[in-house]
């Protein structure tokens, strides 16, 4: 462990856990061990949480004396700026493209976003499905495609897809005519409930019975 640090600074967290916010904390936490060159607390952190059986949500855990995280809860309301997610996506995208992005899917519809930034791009994602609180996205939902796997953006059913923009040129080739496209880097929008290829402006949408109506909401983007 200690030659690792000397020859391979890079750190890298991989967990299929959603804590955002947590292993952004830890890796700062690691970093600075390693500039600093403590490689006992290093090993020991890592040791630490690898050792440490996932615990529940809402639970403090101290794994050092100057370390420690809170299990982040998914079942409460989303926060600014505690929420890093949220945070960026407030950033990147304008109120009214977010407003049809949340319309969408409480339509279930096809979704794809498009970013040249995979950080702002995975962000706008995890955002925008936080919207959905106390809902939640129970479809197909890709963060970031990779290139081999693009055929998913001819599938049926609705998704919620990040892709970056050096795939947007193989994109505009495929069969997408009901599928609602944002580009974050230039905040234009297609969206075939407009029929419109531009930066998003539809009150009708919002003053639709559909909208308005809460019956009229898809009964598989209730949270059971």
């Amino acid at each position: 462990m200690g030659s690792r640090i000397k020859q391979n600074p890079e750190t890298t967290v991989t967990s299929y856990l959603p804590w955002f916010e947590v292993f952004y904390k830890l890796l700062n936490i690691l970093a600075d061990y390693t500039t600093k060159r403590q490689e006992s607390q290093w090993n020991e952190l890592l040791e630490t949480l690898h050792r440490l059986p996932i615990p529940d949500p809402g639970v403090s855990v101290h794994l050092s004396v100057h370390s420690y995280f809170t299990v982040p809860d998914s079942r409460e309301l989303p926060s600014i700026p505690e929420n890093r997610n949220l945070t960026e996506y407030f950033v990147a995208v304008d109120v009214n493209n977010m407003l049809h992005l949340y319309a969408s899917m409480l339509y279930e519809r096809r979704i794809l976003i498009i970013c040249s930034k995979l950080s702002t791009l995975t962000a706008c994602i995890h955002g925008s499905a936080a919207m959905l609180y106390p809902m939640y996205w129970q479809h197909v939902y890709i963060p970031v495609l990779p290139p081999h796997l693009l055929d998913y953006c001819c599938a049926p059913m609705p998704y919620l897809i990040g892709i970056h923009l050096s795939l947007m040129e193989k994109v505009r080739n495929m069969a997408l005519d009901d599928v609602v496209i944002l580009n974050v880097d230039t905040t234009q929008s297609l969206c075939p409930i407009c029929a419109s290829s531009t930066t998003l402006h539809a009150p009708e949408l919002y003053t639709s019975q559909a909208f308005w109506d809460p019956s009229s909401i898809p009964r598989a983007s209730i949270c059971t």
